[in-house]
């Protein structure tokens, strides 16, 4: 089951469109949340939806018995939204930064993990040009902002990334 589109989201929004895509924009299309008027309440039941099933279908669907690596790999996606991802220099990134000797293989596996249960999708390049997919490297879009946002607890709100993770979500929603 997907989250709602921001048509589905406003006509369970009770404010006005202005405020509605700002809620939208930061959690998302759950349409519990959405009737929700705390924005405590909202973000702890985001946190809480976040680990209580998507991490554990994660886990339980990739026989992950430990799910630091997939967090960390998480945390860097929702810091890197809509931005174009490479498992080699994740690796790179996870060597310097995490003194972690993950391969690009395996980040590339737990990269195709994350997609089954839906929190992150790929975006497959196509070069006009040449009219041809580029294999890597791919941008990565969450299926939900509420996603993004509840990795980086509601933190690190970059306008243009959240934007285009929304527009990407709309755009996927419409075929």
């Amino acid at each position: 089951m997907r989250p709602l589109s921001f048509h589905g989201f406003m006509r369970v929004y009770s404010g006005n469109v202005y405020h509605g895509f700002s809620e939208y924009l930061i959690y998302g299309g759950i349409p519990s949340v959405a009737l929700e008027n705390d924005a405590q309440e909202k973000a702890d039941l985001l946190r809480s939806l976040f680990r209580e099933i998507h991490l554990k279908d994660i886990n339980s669907k990739n026989a992950i018995r430990k799910s630091g690596g997939i967090i960390d790999l998480l945390n860097a996606a929702s810091s890197s939204v809509s931005s174009l991802t490479n498992p080699e220099k994740r690796k790179n990134a996870f060597r310097t930064l995490k003194n972690s000797n993950i391969s690009s293989a395996t980040i590339k596996r737990c990269l195709d993990s994350l997609e089954d249960p839906f929190p992150i999708e790929p975006s497959e390049r196509h070069d006009i040009k040449r009219k041809s997919d580029v294999a890597s490297p791919r941008k990565y879009y969450f299926a939900d902002s509420f996603l993004r946002n509840a990795r980086r607890n509601f933190r690190q709100n970059e306008d243009n990334h959240i934007m285009e993770n929304a527009l990407y979500d709309e755009l996927r929603m419409r075929g």
